[in-house]
């Protein structure tokens, strides 16, 4: 699946410590229409939420890119 073009895999390593988002799951889900909103889909152990207030959206996004700052690059995760 890591060698898909349209996937793209990061690890976080051990020594990157607690990180935002580490006992809180979510996926950000987008779509090609530009009239489709993003939305995000947040786990608990009893289910998931869809998250689609825009502004609520937003906030995951920026989770979502300081968590990929702080994880591992791409080359470096297939590794």
């Amino acid at each position: 699946m890591i060698d898909l073009p349209h996937v793209s895999v990061q690890v976080m390593p051990f020594a990157a410590g607690a990180y935002p988002a580490q006992n809180c799951p979510f996926r950000l889900l987008s779509f090609p229409d530009p009239e489709d909103p993003a939305v995000a889909c947040v786990e608990y152990p009893g289910g998931a939420v869809y998250v689609e207030d825009t502004q609520e959206v937003d906030a995951f996004i920026l989770s979502f890119d300081g968590l990929a700052q702080r994880a591992l690059g791409l080359t470096e995760s297939k590794g």
